[in-house]
């Protein structure tokens, strides 16, 4: 099989490229032996909408494919794969609010999630452990802090 990148793929990565060597690179190790979270940097992905690459766009994301989105993860990952973690794990909540979510908790909150303005991640200890419907209950419940607790058992 013959793959070759579209257009948009070779875009994104030529832009996710120069900004992971512009704003990551310099600074990563600094961030990773003072062990402090990158906020300057989650901004600017916040901005280049890194947050909602494959969210759709009726959510305000852009709608992207998993081809875009694994060149933006492979790239970020170059220059620090910390950074991936925190990208990786939103989505991964995204995407089972959008594969698994009623339509209101879709419209509640991929809105947010695809701006970065909610940035949010799952429980592995959830996702080995529960069945689909109740893991995207509580992760509805981290984002809000009403629902169930997947700690206890009990709602909170």
């Amino acid at each position: 099989m013959d793959f070759q990148f579209d257009e948009v793929q070779q875009s994104i990565r030529q832009m996710v490229k120069a900004f992971v060597d512009r704003e990551v690179r310099p600074v990563a190790m600094a961030y990773e032996l003072e062990d402090r979270y990158p906020a300057p940097i989650v901004e600017q992905m916040r901005e280049l909408g890194f947050f909602g690459f494959t969210i759709p766009e009726q959510y305000g994301g852009s709608g992207l494919d998993e081809v875009c989105y694994a060149i933006l993860m492979e790239e970020l990952s170059v220059g620090w794969m910390s950074l991936a973690g925190i990208l990786g794990t939103h989505m991964m909540t995204a995407w089972m609010i959008l594969h698994y979510g009623t339509g209101e908790q879709r419209d509640a909150y991929l809105p947010n999630m695809a701006t970065g303005a909610w940035m949010k991640s799952t429980c592995e200890r959830a996702t080995m452990y529960t069945p689909a419907a109740t893991m995207v209950a509580a992760w509805i419940s981290a984002l809000t802090g009403v629902g169930p607790s997947m700690a206890s058992g009990s709602q909170t």
